[in-house]
């Protein structure tokens, strides 16, 4: 399958070079955020680091509230390992995991044992909640806020929240090109280009370009994909600015359909995806982002995102699996869907002092809303296909010949937010936050009702922090998290929302003078209101499921000398599926593993040749709800080197899965398994212009 790039302009070889000369007229031709960097220096301890949120501290998130376990997988680590998904880089955190959405078309991940369902943010608004990846190279880094907040960020599963930082303009002007070529026909092309537009330096702009072709170790599933993003800022006054971005993505990995778990153990190197599976998706995102100080106590924020995509899909592969010994039901599929999505956010922010207390109020709207409108026919058991040896040589379904399946998706979010941050003295600071949410979700298909609800959840947050010293902080948390559920009781009424709880203790301790950075945090999630069967009438549902984790993190960054620096994590988890009445009371969650670690060195072998190697445990895992089979841990090495051939010029070979060994990352079902990718190599050539 071949992306058909519908785009004129990125239609041709000449459509391209022509895009690539505009770019490069002076002075639009400009820098990465590592402009300046001293190539002799060796890898620091923040390439990978765990902080906690304070307030008014620009090295720090600057959405996540404060008294908050915050991962950050900065642009170095990124780029070391030079991913195509980020996917394959989040496990060096604690408890953390990739998790599955559409079968490799979209991107989600597992924190502290909950699924986050794609809701996924972009500088603090939700990142499109379609089928969608985000390519790494628009990411200055990624941010893994432990315990989702919902007073800030709305609905969202209790474990966190994922938050990308996309790369913004810089006033200094530097541009890099960088081409790559690895496994599976990999090839990789990469521009970012920043610097300031006037002689003021009050308008600065960023573009960055990637295209990715390639294969994949599944046979008839390609990584394709193309991304533009250009952003404008404006600074119209002091501490004010403007910042614009649109975004063109156009993505082509397929359906890949998953593996499947048989026999009493997974089925390696079988690829269940016709040849004729084919996809393209595409999204334009505008953004808005203002930033207005009004005086020194008071400033306005607003945030606008308007996202509209299109997904043409063939999906020609496996149903279900119905025993270890009788073959896959087949499945096909044709996709013909637009999407829709808007983002509003405004937030007024006033400082303002209480006898010797400190505190800053912050009021705010959100309204969030996306539309799904498409006729996704399909054919199920058309042809079937042998477990261990599937064969393609069999007549599709022409679709024209399929029944409509045609119908929508609507979702509404609105709500009224506010908080309260004190600093009662230097050494202790209290947050309190409130939110009030109504949401709507309905679904369609065919003039039939799928699924309905029409609610409101109310959500608190609070945190305390104390600085015993400069650099060691004691905190607590508490904060609400809550899902829609959809459908009614026997009583016709609407379910209440799902409802989760986190109550989080920890403490930070960061000495940069000895190069450490050491995070521990210990906390209890419960998440109620869970659907269940009621146990007066089977055929409906009630409110008696809840899910409960406890568990530990420890996140440590040690400088040991001026040329090694060492990062090493660790994650205990006890998920246990508390309450149900479907028979899995008491069973581990499916897929979450109870022992995470990670350890890597990164050693400056020369001035100007850096290395890497790092190691990734994730521990074993129920493979279902019912816990009839589990998956195996395993252990994954990666390396990567660096030689900074002159300032201008270096190239990255890095190594994922050094071992060449075959593991699982996702299991919920039998069949639904995926697998870990198999030694995979980039070399990775990068020039500054």
């Amino acid at each position: 399958m071949k992306i058909a790039l519908k785009t004129p302009l990125l239609n041709s070889p000449t459509g391209l070079l022509i895009l690539v000369g505009l770019l490069s007229t002076p002075p639009l031709f400009a820098a990465t955020e590592t402009a300046n960097v001293n190539h002799a220096q060796p890898e620091t301890i923040s390439d990978l680091e765990t902080v906690t949120v304070k307030k008014n501290d620009l090295n720090r998130s600057a959405i996540a509230p404060s008294a908050k376990t915050v991962n950050v997988i900065s642009q170095t680590q990124i780029e070391r390992l030079a991913p195509t998904k980020l996917e394959e880089v989040v496990t060096y955190l604690p408890n953390v995991q990739s998790n599955r959405l559409g079968a490799g078309i979209g991107e989600d991940y597992i924190v502290r044992g909950f699924g986050l369902g794609g809701r996924l943010l972009l500088d603090g608004v939700l990142d499109n909640q379609s089928y969608y990846i985000r390519d790494p190279a628009t990411i200055a880094r990624v941010e893994i806020i432990k315990g989702h907040d919902s007073v800030l960020f709305g609905t969202g599963a209790p474990g966190g929240s994922v938050n990308f930082v996309a790369k913004k303009p810089q006033q200094e002007a530097e541009t890099t090109m960088s081409f790559g070529a690895g496994s599976f026909n990999n090839q990789r092309w990469v521009l970012d280009s920043t610097g300031s537009v006037n002689d003021a330096d009050t308008l600065a702009y960023r573009t960055v370009f990637a295209i990715q072709k390639g294969d994949t170790w599944k046979e008839s599933v390609e990584n394709e994909s193309l991304t533009l993003m250009n952003s404008l800022d404006w600074t119209y006054a002091p501490k004010s600015h403007v910042l614009a971005t649109w975004e063109f993505s156009q993505q082509g990995f397929p359906y890949d359909f998953d593996n499947v778990y048989a026999n009493g153990e997974p089925v390696y190197d079988v690829s269940y995806v016709h040849p004729e599976t084919e996809a393209d998706r595409q999204y334009h995102r505008l953004s808005l982002d203002f930033e207005h100080f009004i005086n020194e106590q008071a400033w306005l924020e607003a945030k606008f995102n308007a996202i509209q995509g299109q997904r043409d899909e063939r999906q020609i592969g496996f149903f279900y699996l119905v025993s270890d010994t009788d073959p896959l039901v087949g499945y096909y599929r044709e996709v013909d869907e637009s999407f829709e999505q808007t983002n509003v956010r405004l937030a007024l922010h006033q400082t303002y002092k209480i006898g010797q207390a400190e505190h800053e109020l912050t009021f705010g709207f959100e309204r969030n809303t996306t539309d799904a409108n498409f006729d996704n026919r399909r054919a199920v058991g058309a042809f079937s296909l042998d477990i261990y040896n599937p064969q393609f040589d069999f007549e599709l379904p022409n679709g024209a010949d399929l029944p409509p399946r045609i119908g929508f998706i609507e979702w509404r979010e609105r709500a009224w937010f506010v908080q309260n941050s004190t600093q009662i003295h230097p050494q202790l600071e209290f947050r309190l936050g409130f939110r009030s949410s109504q949401y709507e979700l309905e679904s369609q298909r065919n003039d039939l009702v799928l699924s309905q609800t029409q609610e409101q959840a109310l959500s608190k947050s609070m945190g305390l922090s104390w600085f015993a010293q400069p650099n060691l902080e004691f905190y607590a948390s508490y904060s609400d998290a809550f899902l829609p559920n959809v459908g009614t009781d026997r009583s016709g009424n609407f379910f209440d929302a799902i409802s989760g709880q986190q109550k989080e203790l920890g403490l930070t301790y960061q000495n940069r003078k000895q190069g450490i950075d050491l995070n521990f945090a210990l906390f209890d999630i419960q998440q109620s209101n869970l659907l269940t069967k009621d146990p007066v009438d089977p055929t409906y549902k009630i409110l008696a499921g809840e899910k409960r984790v406890k568990g530990v993190e420890l996140q440590m960054q040690v400088a040991v000398t001026n040329k090694l620096a060492l990062n090493m994590s660790a994650g205990l988890l006890n998920p246990k599926l508390s309450k149900n009445n479907d028979g899995y009371q008491g069973n581990d969650f499916p897929s979450v593993p109870k022992k995470t670690a990670s350890l890597s060195l990164a050693y400056q072998l020369t001035p100007t040749v850096n290395t890497f190697v790092g190691a990734v445990h994730q521990g074993k895992r129920a493979g279902d709800l019912a816990n009839s089979f589990y998956v195996d841990a395993y252990t994954r090495y990666d390396a990567a080197i660096k030689w900074q051939i002159n300032p201008q010029m270096d190239v990255n070979f890095s190594v994922q899965n050094l071992t060449d060994i075959n593991y699982i990352t996702y299991a919920t079902a039998q069949d639904f398994v995926r697998f870990g990718n198999p030694r995979t190599w980039i070399l990775l050539f990068s020039s500054k212009l």
